[in-house]
């Protein structure tokens, strides 16, 4: 969801993506933390303050799920293989979405040549 919701500022502003990327980790976390660019996207679609984002709900979720906890202190909400692989096919889906969108932007800081792989892939192997 992190990734979802950095693309989709990202989309809103792009210069967001070189601040994050020249900012000192822990100041990162503190100004591209799940909240605050939440935040900032209810602030770019003009969402009424008063209104909690389904993201931030969903969130929330996740985090009882992923976070280590006694088991005791948790609701079980993906019950079984079927509903947590599920969870994760959406939030594939989502996240594919935000990255086109911002890959098919006017920015050219942001485009892709899908016949080419990125340098990192092809140093790592180059059969990708």
């Amino acid at each position: 969801m992190e990734i979802e919701v950095l693309l989709q500022e990202w989309a809103h502003d792009p210069d967001r993506a070189v601040q994050w990327q020249d900012t000192p980790e822990e100041e990162r976390h503190r100004v591209f933390c799940f909240g605050k660019v939440l935040q900032r996207i209810k602030h770019h679609q003009v969402v009424d303050d008063n209104l909690v984002m389904p993201q931030r709900e969903e969130y929330h979720v996740h985090s009882m799920m992923l976070h280590p906890a006694p088991r005791h202190t948790q609701e079980v909400v993906l019950v079984d293989l079927v509903w947590q692989t599920s969870e994760v096919l959406i939030h594939l889906e989502r996240v594919r979405n935000a990255a086109l969108t911002l890959t098919l932007s006017d920015d050219a800081r942001f485009a892709v040549d899908p016949d080419t792989p990125p340098d990192a892939w092809q140093r790592r192997s180059p059969h990708v």
